[in-house]
């Protein structure tokens, strides 16, 4: 398995800005890093709409392919959702449930091949 990094998820932040545009806050920063809490959880990646942070949990994610469909989904929490409306569905649906996580998903799940054949065009690290 070759070594996902931090330059890659920028890329991909960078495609899902020109694919989906600017929600009503301003553009996400990404945080790549390792998971700060227990190894049971299997979140691989969250918004914080406070904070305006899309926080990718490196050590969770094994490959390219989902390192592009998580950051997709992510963006389109960004875009598509404010916090009360995901507040509201967390306390009535399970995650599996949630519509604004079964149209993210949906999203991440039409895109993440336009998107990763776009970015091995311009760059050589998602040749691999």
């Amino acid at each position: 398995m070759n070594k996902l990094t931090r330059f890659q998820a920028l890329k991909i932040l960078e495609w899902c800005k020109k694919r989906y545009g600017r929600g009503k806050q301003r553009y996400p920063y990404l945080e790549y890093r390792k998971a700060d809490y227990t190894a049971l959880d299997v979140t691989m990646a969250e918004y914080d709409y406070e904070e305006g942070t899309m926080m990718v949990y490196s050590d969770r994610i094994k490959s390219i392919e989902e390192l592009v469909h998580t950051i997709i989904h992510e963006y389109c929490h960004y875009r598509y959702h404010t916090k009360s409306k995901m507040w509201n569905s967390d306390e009535q649906y399970s995650y599996y449930e949630n519509p604004y996580e079964i149209e993210a998903d949906s999203i991440a799940n039409r895109d993440w091949k336009k998107c990763l054949k776009e970015l091995k065009k311009y760059h050589t690290q998602f040749n691999f």
